[in-house]
């Protein structure tokens, strides 16, 4: 479980081992470690000012997002004396005067620290400085706490990945799940049992415990409601002719809706665009997306493993590390950004101003120097812009703003930081800022995220793997205009604790984001695995969850974002909740029994039923009604009738007359 002393807003990096507390009863939210270090590209006022800047929790010029009422130490950590740190409203320091109100120590220097309690009165943007030199440090946001609403609109699913609706005036969903079907919402609100398409029989065959595999992306033709055409990515069977001993091939491929029936697509029409054999079963990319040009857009990773240099993964530019396809645009598609016509050519057309038309390089390529870019979206209002989620790898999570011809700058680095192949759990001593020789991109700057956080992988890290999102531009929610959604997988591999962001762009430099409060949850967290996000032709966002790390089972469901004060919430003192809870099962872990409590709002059927990670039931504790009120559940994991029931941990799933909730219980043995 995360640590207490974790605030909820990032890019705070990582939370050091030890509090120092300001006074006898305060409350510290977050810890920062301040350092100096030689500034590099990373840093936003790199080339102005002093050669040397602060840096926070190891990230130059990191954007620090503070709440109002909470407190924060900054903790300094071998300073020398002639940088003095402390806060101010210049953007350059030097001399300028300290904003004092709730802060305590300001001009820190050597091992001293800086303790920050923003108020209701402290302004929006504050900086942290040099007093003594100018351009070392950058940007403080001052904010409120935001909360949001999530409104279940579907469920029962498996693995449901993204939705998009189509432009046809039909005011319908379609939800693509993992497992391989295109479900539909209605305008009212019915999830259908048909699909609209099943490509269950043409994927891969999962592997047990978690698969990145499957069916992955859809977008719809942005004249579907004319022609009936969409596009869909999924894992196949690895191909004839492919490289021996590779995984599977992703498969793009077009297909057209039936004649007869609007929510049925033809199997029979489907048009393979594109194959793209990959050597391990992760780091798929997935998403697709037509883009404001028309054309559309396709997120591939790495090909997988580790480091991108396994089997498959072939030499670059970058002798410093072996590898890899994220910056090799020669061999291979693997590790871009692509972008087709799919309205010309055989059996696709090619923009004719991608990057590497005319010259070496594929010509599909749109950018290139990616890892894993999961999910990506484009920006339906202001200057539609593209922003690309990249799974991070020992440490660095990030999203970036791509453009026509970027290069991330994976696996020369990972985030803002060096990366190497040799040490992937430290930062190298140094990397080029730009393309070297032997590339046909030379002198090509390597383009830094505008958010970045380190992963759960490393202490302090806030979660394992980003999951990008879409930029709100509905109407429920008009202090979010402008802001981007986006996500965290879970803090952990085996609980199911995913995490929802709101980031705030910026003309320049990083982006500040806050975890989001998940409103009428007993503790603000959602208490699922984020698998990813969508958004409909009105702008208003979705999440997207399950409570299993593989395509199994059928705990998925379809989140609404909305406004908080709509969803009901439990009033002390109630004699009843106004719905369903679940408590943690206690004890745990536990062997051989432990008793699981809740309680109904109102009297109905109820089911609470044991899974293992796999999604297998493995018992069957209660089915019937009961009546409102709080009730105690007994399992004893020794019963002749439960099976034989192994260590490790299991989903515990209630479902009652209003909702479903699960949680997760660990057997010890």
């Amino acid at each position: 479980m995360r640590s207490s002393i974790r605030s909820p807003l990032f890019l705070l990096g990582v939370v050091t081992a030890f509090i120092i507390t300001p006074s006898a009863n305060a409350q510290v939210d977050t810890v920062f470690t301040v350092t100096v270090e030689n500034k590099t590209s990373a840093h936003t006022e790199h080339g102005e000012g002093w050669g040397e800047g602060f840096a926070i929790d190891e990230q130059q010029a990191m954007p620090v997002a503070v709440i109002r009422g909470r407190t924060y130490i900054f903790q300094l950590e071998d300073v020398a004396t002639l940088h003095t740190f402390y806060t101010t409203t210049s953007d350059v320091g030097l001399g300028a005067d300290p904003y004092e109100e709730g802060v305590e120590g300001n001009f820190a220097t050597g091992n001293e620290t800086v303790t920050f309690t923003p108020t209701e009165d402290t302004p929006d943007l504050l900086y942290y400085q040099c007093g003594t030199h100018d351009n070392m440090g950058w940007r403080i946001y001052v904010m409120d706490e935001e909360e949001i609403g999530l409104e279940t609109i579907a469920e029962g699913l498996t693995s449901p990945l993204t939705l998009a609706e189509p432009e046809d005036g039909t005011d319908r969903l379609f939800i693509v799940d993992q497992a391989g079907q295109i479900r539909i919402i209605t305008a009212d609100g019915n999830l259908l049992e048909a699909p609209l398409l099943d490509l269950s029989d043409q994927l891969i065959e999962f592997q047990e415990g978690f698969d990145e595999r499957g069916l992955l992306g859809l977008a719809m033709h942005p004249e579907f409601g004319e022609n009936g055409l969409f596009y869909v990515y999924y894992s196949a069977p690895l191909r004839d002719g492919a490289p021996e001993g590779w995984d599977h091939t992703a498969t793009i491929s077009e297909f057209q809706v039936a004649t007869d029936d609007p929510n049925v697509a033809d199997p029979e029409s489907e048009r393979i665009l594109l194959q793209v054999d990959e050597p391990q079963f992760n780091h798929d990319g997935g998403t697709l997306a037509f883009g404001p040009d028309g054309f559309l857009y396709i997120s591939l990773g790495d090909g997988g493993g580790a480091n991108d240099n396994e089997e498959g993964h072939v030499a670059d530019w970058y002798d410093a590390n072996e590898g890899g396809n994220a910056q090799d645009v020669e061999a291979n598609l693997l590790g871009n950004i692509l972008r087709i016509d799919v309205d010309t050519g055989d059996p696709y057309g090619i923009p004719s101003d991608n990057p590497f038309v005319d010259v070496d390089g594929m010509d599909e390529i749109f950018a290139y120097g990616l890892r894993n870019p999961y999910r990506m979206s484009f920006d339906m209002g202001g200057e539609h812009g593209l922003l690309v989620g990249d799974a991070g790898q020992n440490r660095w999570e990030e999203v970036s703003q791509v453009s026509l011809g970027a290069n991330l700058g994976w696996n020369v680095k990972e985030g803002t930081h060096c990366f190497s192949t040799a040490n992937p759990d430290a930062d190298a001593e140094s990397c080029p800022d730009e393309v070297g020789s032997g590339h046909p991109d030379e002198g090509a700057p390597l383009v830094n995220p505008v958010i970045e956080y380190q992963n759960a992988n490393a202490e302090g890290g806030l979660g394992l793997v980003v999951v990008g999102g879409y930029i709100y531009r509905g109407t429920a929610l008009p202090d979010f205009e402008g802001k981007y959604f986006f996500g965290d997988w879970s803090f952990t591999f085996t609980e199911p604790e995913g995490l929802v962001f709101l980031a705030t762009p910026q003309d320049e430099g990083r982006w500040p984001f806050q975890t989001l409060s998940i409103a009428g949850s007993e503790d603000g967290e959602l208490h699922q695995y984020v698998l990813g996000f969508g958004q409909d032709n009105d702008g208003e966002v979705y999440v997207l969850t399950t409570e299993m790390t593989a395509p199994t089972g059928q705990t998925g469901q379809v989140r609404k974002i909305v406004d908080p004060s709509t969803i009901i919430a439990n009033e002390p003192g109630d004699e009843l909740p106004t719905r369903l809870t679940l408590e943690q099962n206690y004890p745990n872990p536990f062997n051989p029994t432990t008793t699981i409590s809740f309680v109904l709002p109102v009297t109905g059927r109820t089911t609470l039923k044991i899974y293992d990670l796999l999604g297998r039931e493995v018992a069957s504790l209660l089915d019937g009604v009961l009546a409102a009120g709080p009730h105690a559940v007994t399992w004893n994991v020794g019963d002749e009738a439960d099976g034989l029931v192994s260590s490790g941990s299991y989903i515990y799933r209630l479902q009652g007359p209003d909702r479903t909730v699960s949680k997760v219980m660990t057997v010890v043995k």
